[in-house]
């Protein structure tokens, strides 16, 4: 039996797992998962995407959430993508 993860809490899971933030200098570092919103670049970037904290350039374009989810150890073997 697998336990069901909402897309949502998948997002937040890999985000914290691939970047950062530092309290103190007040920076982040690392990458962030993004949603394409809209239809018109799609065929670039598919729905899911990485970009740079620092630099702000594309880093990772077609992501199928739940592969990255386990290759970043945000998602369990035991667990799978609600829908």
């Amino acid at each position: 039996m697998r336990n069901k993860v909402s897309e949502g809490a998948l997002i937040q899971r890999i985000n914290r797992r691939i970047g950062g933030y530092d309290r103190k200098t007040c920076t982040a570092w690392g990458k962030r998962l993004r949603k394409l919103r809209g239809d018109r670049w799609w065929l670039d970037f598919g729905s899911y995407y990485t970009v740079d904290w620092n630099t702000g350039n594309l880093r990772d374009r077609h992501i199928v959430l739940e592969e990255y989810g386990r290759e970043v150890g945000a998602l369990a073997e035991w667990e799978a993508l609600r829908g």
